[in-house]
């Protein structure tokens, strides 16, 4: 009954599915083809991560899930995160949809999802729903932010680095992640459960996206025979901006940031600055656990539980959710530690999953 997808016979059919499920109906995101073989044919897949319902050689139901290597303390594992999971408004609350969830689990060890919606099936079926992400906030202009906010806000000084923890450091944009393989085998261990942050990873996630500009800000140390098709020398931290430009107003959205300890102020500085140098009205960054949060305060960054009205969705801008939650279901039970229920110990980002996409 549950069928992968097969670009060839069901595309037509998939678009007619979307057109009658979604509230942008043909204009929806997953109608674009360029993006769903992006997302749906990623390096970690030899197939289409996609799964539908037939009945009556018509879909009434579709559920997309993205695999990953996850970091599961010493180990790697395969993760999925489920996305777009939809059946045909008659057909809902009929149990396909739990079916399908329950169908997806055996194809990882460990399966997640952020974002997902009070309706859904995964919390009957057992996984752990954590806190929702953590949302830190720097505000470059704090005229058009109040406006945003529909209050009063402050507008956020940059925090001045006094010690730089080495002389040579320095950012730059780079075009892609070369040399992100080292750093992640040296930084690993900061993570405990996380996305392998691979160089395979990061150029398909944001280097190569096919229809969304990231900006990749790498921080490190240049020697005098810096070679660049190797990448930055010793590179100490990575930063992945979004620019969106809603209605008048220039919003950066943070996506990634991996970071030594020696480096993170400095690394979040460089960034604000380069946020604010391309207009940005407002920073934002997801993200959940601890890491990170010591060095975004003495940055300047605040948490968002400090502006309550400001809208989490900007494109358009939408005051009706606030928060992005997550959850998660280990399925190889061979894996289970108690500790992996603990929210200290998950570093998820927007950029993971799909929380940060064209619509």
């Amino acid at each position: 009954m549950i069928e992968f997808f097969d670009m060839n016979t069901d595309w037509e059919d998939h678009i007619e599915f979307i057109t009658a499920s979604y509230f942008k109906g043909k204009d929806y995101i997953l109608n674009n083809k360029k993006f769903f073989e992006w997302q749906f044919r990623n390096p970690f897949s030899d197939k289409h991560c996609f799964t539908l319902v037939r009945l009556d050689e018509r879909i009434v139901a579709e559920l997309g899930y993205i695999p990953t290597q996850l970091k599961l303390f010493d180990k790697t594992v395969l993760n999925i995160n489920l996305v777009n999971m939809m059946a045909l408004e008659k057909y809902r609350g009929k149990g396909i949809g739990f079916m399908m969830v329950r169908d997806s689990e055996k194809y990882a060890d460990i399966c997640t999802n952020t974002g997902f919606g009070p309706l859904t099936p995964i919390t009957r079926l057992k996984w752990t729903q954590l806190s929702d992400m953590n949302r830190y906030l720097f505000v470059c202009n704090a005229k058009k932010v109040s406006e945003l906010a529909q209050e009063p806000v402050d507008e956020t000084k940059l925090a001045s680095v006094s010690e730089l923890p080495d002389s040579s450091l320095i950012s730059r944009e780079a075009d892609d992640f070369a040399g992100a393989d080292k750093l992640w085998a040296e930084v690993k261990e900061k993570y405990p459960i996380t996305i392998e942050r691979s160089e395979k990873y990061l150029n398909w996630r944001y280097a190569y996206h096919p229809l969304l500009k990231y900006h990749i800000i790498t921080m490190g140390a240049e020697t005098m025979d810096y070679d660049k098709q190797e990448g930055m020398k010793a590179m100490k931290s990575f930063c992945v901006v979004r620019f969106e430009e809603p209605e008048g107003y220039k919003i950066a959205r943070i996506l990634d940031f991996i970071s030594f300890d020696d480096a993170e102020e400095f690394a979040l500085n460089e960034a604000v600055k380069y946020c604010k140098k391309e207009g940005a009205d407002l920073i934002d960054f997801f993200f959940t656990g601890d890491f990170h949060k010591e060095a975004l305060e003495k940055t300047g960054f605040v948490s968002a539980e400090k502006y309550k009205n400001l809208p989490m969705l900007f494109n358009p801008i939408d005051r009706g959710r606030t928060s992005i939650n997550f959850a998660f279901k280990l399925t190889n039970l061979d894996y289970y530690a108690e500790k992996m229920n603990k929210d200290k110990n998950w570093y998820v980002t927007k950029g993971d999953g799909d929380q940060d996409r064209p619509n």
